[in-house]
């Protein structure tokens, strides 16, 4: 993957049974097996699917809305603006428990074993 910009209103929302989808890239890096970024769109009470675990790392940022998360057995509430660090194999999973639509941009990368 090289250096580029991605513009919001090029990237395609498509629908889910939850909500909405904008997939921006998921691709090898000069150092990584592959970084990806997408943007989802959680309708109020839905969850993206059950609590789960995963060898990759990644990074959830609230861009609208509110969620809540559970890592592990801890359990916080996001808001506009925070961020959410999800460390390798954490059973982790979150919902959306406002009254509006919460969209959330989630980046993870794999390394080459």
């Amino acid at each position: 993957m090289n250096s580029q910009s991605f513009e919001w209103n090029s990237i395609p929302a498509t629908p889910t049974q939850v909500g909405a989808v904008r997939k921006f890239f998921q691709m090898p890096t000069m150092l990584l097996q592959e970084i990806e970024c997408h943007v989802t769109t959680l309708n109020p009470g839905a969850s993206p699917h059950p609590p789960h675990q995963h060898r990759h790392e990644e990074i959830i940022i609230i861009k609208e809305g509110m969620l809540q998360a559970r890592v592990e057995n801890q359990i916080t509430r996001l808001n506009i603006g925070d961020i959410l660090f999800v460390a390798s194999n954490e059973l982790h999973g979150w919902t959306n428990v406002g009254d509006e639509p919460a969209t959330y941009y989630v980046i993870q990368w794999n390394v080459a074993e």
